[in-house]
């Protein structure tokens, strides 16, 4: 019994040492991410003080999350309204403003849930924040040098004068037909789920008549039951 103890005593000091050992590397592997990231926002930051650029902009609203399926409440269209009247440099700093918080909060959610479940947490948000930088529009456009969407348009989706009726009609036309679009393909996909899928056919004993008309004078009729299906 003693040693049986002493076996579970050192095995629980050393699972205890293990992990918090990695428990210990995760943690200042995600703070060094988390330092390095902030470093290149303030990189960021710098880059459009430095331009300055104050050209008066109209930025649309940003798209609402829709349910799949068609469920939830239609999409509202767009109004002149919506339009935000800034410049390039306040809306990009608030744009580098609002992915901070993101990754400061993200961060800090990621070391409370350690706390608790582990250190896992810590390292799907040291792998995560890198990888959410490709979609950073200020790092497309002050380090990687892009100024265009894959379609064209302008990163930020903006209007270089005030946005018309003519414009917004544009523009809702675009997000109904779109949403049409999403909506009759996914209840494609749903219907063309429900027709593969295997059905039950009840076979009784009762004999089925089928007529064949071979002329116009005579007629001939095949019974089928189910002792002879088997």
């Amino acid at each position: 019994m003693y040693i049986y103890n002493g076996v579970y005593v050192q095995t629980f000091i050393y699972l205890s040492i293990y992990s918090s050992t990695f428990y210990t590397i995760f943690v200042i592997i995600l703070s060094v991410v988390v330092v390095v990231v902030l470093g290149l926002h303030y990189y960021l930051y710098n880059a459009i003080t430095s331009k300055n650029d104050n050209t008066l902009i109209w930025v649309p609203p940003k798209p609402k999350q829709q349910l799949p399926f068609g469920l939830g409440p239609p999409i509202e269209p767009i109004k002149i309204d919506d339009y935000e009247k800034t410049t390039y440099k306040d809306y990009e700093i608030k744009l580098l403003r609002e992915s901070v918080q993101s990754i400061v909060m993200s961060g800090g959610i990621s070391y409370l849930m350690s706390m608790k479940f582990g250190q896992m947490s810590l390292l799907i948000q040291a792998i995560m924040i890198p990888v959410n930088l490709f979609d950073n529009i200020l790092l497309k456009k002050y380090i990687l040098g892009i100024m265009k969407t894959n379609d064209g348009k302008s990163l930020h989706n903006e209007l270089l004068s005030p946005p018309t009726d003519d414009i917004i009609a544009q523009l809702n036309a675009t997000l109904l037909a779109s949403s049409s679009t999403t909506s009759t393909d996914e209840q494609t996909s749903s219907s063309s789920t429900t027709a593969n899928e295997p059905r039950v056919v009840e076979i009784t004993d009762e004999p089925t008549v089928k007529s064949v008309k071979k002329t116009g004078l005579t007629e001939v009729k095949t019974t089928t039951s189910a002792s002879e299906i088997d």
